[in-house]
C-alpha cells in the first residue's frame, strides 16, 4: 500500500473513531451522525504504452460521515473518503482509479462568530491542461488542500472575516516526459461597517504562488514561475436623495512575478468615485471617475492571476490612466429604453500619451412579434481621440428572436459592436457573433434538438491578435435511447500558462510572447435503455490542435474513448466500465502515448445510520 493511501485510511479512521468516541461520552444525547457510503467489488486491469498491465480483483468504495455535536449550528461536519473511485465522472469509467478524502467542520454557526476548517487529498486524480476552443488535455496527479476561516457579526460593530487557503499539487501531462507542480496560499481579510448613514469597508488580502509547469507547445520544456500579490482598499458609501448614492474607493496593489529568467515587479493604485440618481420612475443618471497610476501593471496583472505568463513591452515604464464617465438612462415605455453615455480618457504608457471623447448612444426595445419574442438593442459611437484624425464612428448591435413554429422551438441571437476601447484608448476593438438553436418534441417520449454558433472578437489595428470559435451540435432523445453529437473548431492567439494556454484578450503585448493555435475537435455519445434498469453508454471524442510561437510548431492530439455498462437489481448495481486515452504532442519527439482501464463488479450502497 502506497504511503497516500496510508495517509488516507489513517485520516479517515482517526476520524471515524473520533466521532465514535464521542457518541459513546455521549450516548446519543448531544451527538447526531449519519453515515452511508457504497462498496464496489470486482475485476479490474490498467494498460498502456508506458506502464506496466496489471489486473486482478479489485476493491474500492467511498463513505459519506455528516453530523452535528450539541446543534448544527454550534458544531456540524462532514468526512467524506474514497478509495479506487474517480471523482471526475464515474466511480467505473475513468483513466485513474481515484482515492482521497474531504473533510469540513463548521463551527459556530449559529453565533457571531462562525468559522469553518476544512481538509482534501486527492491521489492520482485527473486532471486538465487547456487549449481554448477544444477539450482539454489529460493531465494524472496529486493535490492536497487547507482552509480557514473565521468570522465575527458582532451587532453595532464593524464585521470581519478572515480565511486562509492553501493547496499543492504535482501532475504530468500524459504523452510528455514533463511534470509539473505548483503550490498556492491565499489570505483575505475584510470588515464594513454602518454608521450615521455612511457604509464603511477595507480590507487586505495576500496571495502566492510558485512552482514548474510544462509547456505543451514547446515539447514539455519547463518553465518556472513565481508570483506575489498583495492588496490593501478601502471604500466609503452614502446615500443621498432623490434615491441617489455616492462612493469612493481606494485600492493599493503589489505585485513580484518571475518567469524563468524575466521579472517583472511594482505596483499601481486605483482612486475611483462616483455618484448617481433615479429622480423619476422613469430616469436614472450618474457619473464616477477613476485614476490609476500604472495602467499596464495593472492589465497585466490581469493576465497573470487567469494563468498567463506575459513579459511587459517596456519593464518598469511609467504608465497612468484618468478617466471620467457620465451617464443618463430614460425609459419612453415599458419595452423601450435609451441610454446616453459620455467617456473621457487620458492616458500615458510607452513613452506617448493618449486622449478621446466618447460619445455612445442606445435605444433597447423588446415586443412579441409574429408569434414570437424580439429583443433588439441598437446605437452608435463617435470618439475623437489624439491617435485618428477626425471622428471615428462606431455602431452597436445585438438582436435576439425566439418563436415556436408548429412542433419546432428557435431562438437565434447575433451581435456586433465596434468601438474604441477604453483598456488602451490608441486601439479600437471589433467583435461579432451569431447562433441559433432549435429543437422539436417528435413523439411524446422523442425529442430533436440542434445548435450553431460563430463568434470573432480581434483589434482592428492588429486583426491577428484576438479569437474566432465556431461550434456544432446536435442530439436525439427517446424513450429508449438517445445519441449527440458535436463539432467545434478555434483559433487565434494565447499566451503559454500554467493550466494551458490563456487567451490574450483585447489587448496588444509583446509578439514574443504570443502563440497562435488553431483547433478543431468532434465527438459523439450514445446511450440506451433497452429494458428496465439497464443502462449502456458510450461516448468518443478526438481534438486536434497547431501551435506555433517563433520557431516553436507542435501538432497535438488527444482522443478519449469509453464504454459503460449499468444494471441495477435490487440493492446491487452490477457495473463494467471501459476508457482508453491516446494523447501525444509533436515537439515532444515522442509517440502518441496510450492508456486505458476497465472495470466489471458489483456495487452496492449502504445507510449504516
Amino acid at each position: 500500500m502506497t504511503k497516500p493511501l496510508r495517509a488516507i485510511l489513517v485520516v479517515s479512521m482517526t476520524l471515524g473513531v473520533a466521532a465514535m468516541a464521542m457518541a459513546q461520552i455521549k450516548v446519543g444525547q448531544n451527538l447526531s451522525m449519519n453515515l452511508n457510503g457504497a462498496a464496489s467489488f470486482g475485476y479490474a486491469g490498467a494498460y498502456g504504452d508506458l506502464l506496466k498491465s496489471s489486473h486482478g480483483i479489485d476493491l474500492g468504495g467511498n463513505a459519506s460521515l455528516t453530523g452535528s455535536y450539541y446543534s448544527p449550528n454550534f458544531l456540524n461536519f462532514a468526512v467524506d473518503p474514497y478509495y479506487n473511485q474517480s471523482r471526475a465522472n464515474s466511480d467505473s469509467g475513468s483513466l485513474f482509479n481515484a482515492s482521497g478524502v474531504q473533510a469540513v467542520v463548521n463551527l459556530f454557526n449559529g453565533s457571531n462568530f462562525p468559522g469553518s476548517i476544512g481538509y482534501s487529498f486527492d491521489w492520482n486524480q485527473e486532471g486538465v491542461f487547456g487549449v481554448p476552443g477544444t477539450p482539454n488535455y489529460t493531465t494524472n496527479g496529486t493535490g492536497q488542500g487547507f482552509s480557514v476561516g473565521w468570522g465575527a457579526r458582532v451587532p453595532d460593530w464593524p464585521t470581519l472575516s478572515v480565511s486562509y487557503q492553501r493547496a499543492t499539487s504535482d501532475y504530468s501531462v500524459i504523452g510528455l516526459q514533463s511534470n509539473g507542480n505548483n503550490a498556492n496560499q491565499n489570505f483575505n481579510l475584510n470588515s464594513a461597517y454602518q454608521w450615521a448613514g455612511f457604509g464603511f469597508s477595507g480590507g487586505f488580502s495576500a496571495s502566492s504562488s510558485n512552482g514548474d509547469f510544462p509547456v505543451i507547445t514547446e515539447g514539455g520544456a519547463i518553465e518556472s514561475f513565481q508570483n506575489g500579490n498583495r492588496s490593501e482598499f478601502f471604500g466609503l458609501s452614502h446615500q443621498l436623495p432623490w434615491y441617489g448614492s455616492v462612493f469612493a474607493n481606494y485600492t493599493h496593489t503589489s505585485f513580484d512575478d518571475t518567469f524563468s529568467d524575466f521579472q517583472n515587479s511594482g505596483s499601481a493604485s486605483i482612486v475611483s468615485g462616483g455618484v448617481s440618481f433615479h429622480p423619476t420612475e422613469r430616469l436614472d443618471i450618474g457619473s464616477s471617475a477613476s485614476y490609476n497610476d500604472n495602467l499596464l501593471g495593472t492589465l497585466y496583472q490581469s493576465i497573470v492571476t487567469g494563468g498567463g505568463a506575459v513579459n511587459q513591452l517596456v519593464p518598469g515604464s511609467s504608465s497612468s490612466s484618468l478617466g471620467i464617465n457620465s451617464f443618463a438612462g430614460y425609459k419612453l415605455r415599458q419595452n423601450f429604453t435609451l441610454n446616453g453615455n459620455v467617456n473621457y480618457t487620458e492616458q500615458t504608457y510607452l513613452g506617448n500619451s493618449y486622449s478621446s471623447e466618447t460619445f455612445t448612444g442606445t435605444g433597447t426595445y423588446w415586443t412579441f412579434i409574429k408569434g414570437g419574442s424580439l429583443s433588439v438593442t441598437g446605437g452608435a459611437n463617435a470618439s475623437d481621440s489624439s491617435t485618428v484624425r477626425g471622428t471615428a464612428v462606431g455602431a452597436i448591435a445585438a438582436a435576439t428572436y425566439s418563436r415556436s413554429f408548429g412542433e419546432w422551438t428557435t431562438s437565434f441571437s447575433g451581435h456586433y459592436n465596434q468601438n474604441m476601447q477604453t483598456a488602451l484608448v490608441s486601439y479600437t476593438s471589433s467583435t461579432y457573433g451569431v447562433s441559433a438553436n432549435t429543437g422539436r418534441r417528435l413523439t411524446r417520449r422523442t425529442s430533436f434538438n440542434a445548435s450553431a454558433g460563430y463568434g470573432r472578437s480581434f483589434l482592428v489595428q492588429t486583426p491577428q491578435y484576438g479569437a474566432t470559435a465556431e461550434n456544432f451540435s446536435v442530439g436525439l432523445n427517446t424513450r429508449f435511447f438517445g445519441v449527440s453529437a458535436n463539432y467545434s473548431k478555434s483559433y487565434g492567439s494565447a499566451f503559454v500558462g500554467t493550466q494551458g494556454l490563456v487567451p490574450t484578450g483585447l489587448i496588444p503585448v509583446n509578439p514574443l510572447d504570443i502563440y497562435f493555435y488553431n483547433s478543431h475537435s468532434y465527438g459523439f455519445g450514445i446511450g440506451t435503455s433497452p429494458i428496465r434498469h439497464l443502462t449502456l453508454s458510450g461516448s468518443y471524442a478526438r481534438a486536434f490542435s497547431d501551435t506555433v510561437n517563433g520557431t516553436y510548431f507542435s501538432n497535438n492530439g488527444t482522443q478519449v474513448a469509453s464504454a459503460r455498462l449499468q444494471y441495477n437489481f435490487r440493492q446491487l448495481d452490477i457495473q463494467a466500465g471501459w476508457s482508453k486515452l491516446v494523447q501525444g504532442f509533436s515537439l515532444s519527439g515522442l509517440p502518441p502515448q496510450m492508456t486505458g482501464s476497465y472495470f466489471i463488479g458489483i456495487h452496492r450502497a449502504f445507510n449504516f445510520f
